[in-house]
């Protein structure tokens, strides 16, 4: 592996703000494998240059920061090349009308490559029992993600609140086959890929006290999320839906005395091929 980089910030105008990454990144892997029915020699190239640009305003009341990161990737495994020009854009922007509010909205692309043990064709060994291998040919996943929250806090008055979106979506995922062979549990990566969407909202609320220094937090989030599976041979669409709730308190009577409680609660749903299954946890402490 080596790995170099530069990077660069400065200001060229009043509240603006500029800087950049730039660099090269190599990785070259060899492996050989050789047990039981499984022997073979695999080879990976992989060669990343980069430029990441970036602008950010901050005037103490709004704060914007724009991304541009690109990237020229070439990789090669055994006899599968891939090369190609990459961009991933990020906008953050965040607004604080008062010293107790701040509202925040985020937008990022992102491109994941596979890896080298996502590809490799042979089949490697983690454990005595379990075993993976992939389809011999690069990949990647790309997606964008969305998320905003609005935040509240007035340490004068000791309260605090929060409200929360979130949504991500992916594509091209690669599916994995999984199935137990010879006492074997085996993962497979298949030609097939898939998207899956994810979304959230939460919120919570937070009161202190002076007296005896008390804290008290309670805050809920729901999720829900669809995606594709492999069930039986064939590509089939799955349904994950989740809710969380947390409370704590905290009280400290005296300087060098104090109690803290902390209790959770998480209940999830997953619905695939006509079936589903539900799972709950209670957790304290």
């Amino acid at each position: 592996t080596w790995s170099t980089k530069y990077t660069r910030s400065f200001s060229f105008a009043k509240r603006y703000y500029a800087s950049f990454d730039a660099g090269y990144d190599m990785v070259r892997k060899n492996e050989f494998v050789s047990y039981n029915d499984t022997t073979g020699t695999v080879f990976y190239h992989e060669d990343k240059v980069y430029l990441n640009p970036g602008i950010q305003y901050d005037n103490h009341v709004i704060r914007a920061n724009v991304d541009c990161d690109m990237m020229w990737l070439s990789r090669r495994f055994d006899t599968d090349k891939d090369a190609r020009w990459v961009v991933e854009p990020s906008v953050s922007f965040t607004w604080k009308p008062l010293s107790f509010w701040e509202w925040r909205s985020d937008y990022r692309h992102t491109f994941s490559p596979s890896g080298f043990y996502e590809v490799n064709p042979l089949r490697v060994y983690t454990s005595y029992n379990m075993a993976s291998s992939g389809t011999g040919a690069n990949n990647h996943s790309a997606g964008d993600g969305v998320s905003t929250s609005l935040r509240y806090q007035t340490p004068g008055f000791g309260w605090s609140g929060s409200m929360s979106y979130f949504f991500n979506t992916s594509h091209y995922n690669t599916l994995y086959e999984s199935k137990l062979v010879d006492g074997v549990y085996t993962r497979n990566s298949i030609d097939e890929s898939s998207r899956s969407v994810n979304q959230s909202v939460g919120g919570g609320i937070g009161r202190s006290f002076r007296k005896m220094r008390t804290r008290l937090n309670l805050s809920c989030n729901y999720s829900w999320s669809n995606y594709d599976i492999m069930y039986q041979g064939a590509k089939t669409k799955s349904n994950m839906n989740g809710f969380d709730a947390d409370f704590s308190w905290s009280m400290r009577p005296w300087k060098i005395f104090n109690f803290e409680e902390r209790s959770s609660f998480h209940i999830s749903k997953q619905t695939s091929a006509g079936r589903s299954a539900v799972y709950r946890n209670f957790y304290h402490t």
